[in-house]
């Protein structure tokens, strides 16, 4: 049975937690680890250098080393920008459900002020 009233604004107060502090938390996870990666130029050039008799400045592997490197950062940025973007959405249902039921909002309200959130 869905909630209502109190219930639910303690249901709708768990998910402002997960909009506001455990989704952002892990965006920032992917987002650094996509920025890591992307500080792999660096290393890149001290790794796969050879003689040009042997085939060129940096050899057959070097390009997909660096494709599978992109691919690996595309998608941990995207996945950093997915969770913000998921975060946004959940704050937006928040405020939905909070505007129909008043007694929802009320106990929102209460949650958030005696965490600090406001």
């Amino acid at each position: 049975m869905p909630h209502s009233g109190a219930q639910l604004g303690v249901d709708l107060y768990r998910l402002h937690r997960l909009a506001t502090d455990n989704l952002p938390t892990v965006a920032d996870v992917y987002a650094a680890a996509a920025v890591d990666v992307g500080d792999t130029d660096a290393g890149l050039a001290a790794v796969f250098p050879r003689p040009p008799q042997f085939g060129g400045v940096n050899g057959p592997a070097y390009a997909p080393w660096l494709e599978l490197r992109d691919a690996v950062q595309s998608f941990l940025s995207q996945t950093a920008q997915n969770l913000i973007d998921t975060a946004a959405a959940v704050r937006t249902a928040i405020t939905l459900y909070a505007e129909a039921d008043q007694r929802a909002a009320e106990e929102l309200s209460r949650l958030r002020a005696r965490d600090g959130a406001g």
